[in-house]
């Protein structure tokens, strides 16, 4: 089987580092980029939006040969939903690891503020830091431990956490486009 994995919100590729070698060794064929901006990907962090990650996602999935499990976490959930829109034949099916499914026309922001009566508290919202004009947001390194990798060793947390990139907010107002079909 093919998997192509997508990270969530100020991760790159690299996070799925432990989890592709364990899938290859089992004879699956493995893809995971980075999204536009993010991790090691040299795209200016202005060209990241749902549009963008969803076009990266989906010129992954042309490159590969018959059909494909994408798997998503969390803000990765959002452009597994807009790439199932464009890519429906070629998936054998998506999985969401903790990932965020919307409707069509929903957003995060548009789906918080709908729910804002609910009270839930997100961790990630709670302790990410918006930049003063709104565009961006960065993740503290010493909040990541206990939100992002709480089941992790110190060391490996500690390493992650230190290769989190700032987030443009942008994905998080960009609405899915999405058919009844899907």
């Amino acid at each position: 089987m093919q998997f192509v994995l997508v990270h969530g919100s100020f991760h790159g590729a690299w996070c799925w580092d432990r989890l592709i070698p364990i899938l290859e060794r089992q004879g699956h064929r493995v893809a995971a980029p980075n999204l536009p901006g993010s991790g090691d990907d040299p795209a200016p962090l202005e060209n990241a939006n749902l549009d963008s990650y969803a076009t990266r996602v989906a010129g992954v999935i042309d490159g590969l040969p018959g059909r494909i499990i994408l798997v998503a976490h969390s803000m990765g959930g959002i452009v597994a939903s807009q790439v199932t829109e464009r890519r429906p034949g070629r998936l054998a099916a998506v999985i969401y690891v903790n990932g965020l499914l919307f409707r069509s026309n929903e957003g995060l922001v548009s789906f918080l503020n709908e729910h804002a009566h609910l009270g839930v508290e997100d961790l990630v919202l709670k302790n990410m830091k918006v930049s003063a004009d709104g565009v961006t947001a960065t993740f503290p390194a010493e909040a990541a431990a206990e939100v992002f990798y709480n089941t992790s060793h110190p060391a490996l947390a500690a390493w992650a956490a230190s290769r989190l990139r700032p987030q443009r907010m942008q994905v998080y107002h960009d609405a899915l486009e999405l058919t009844p079909q899907r």
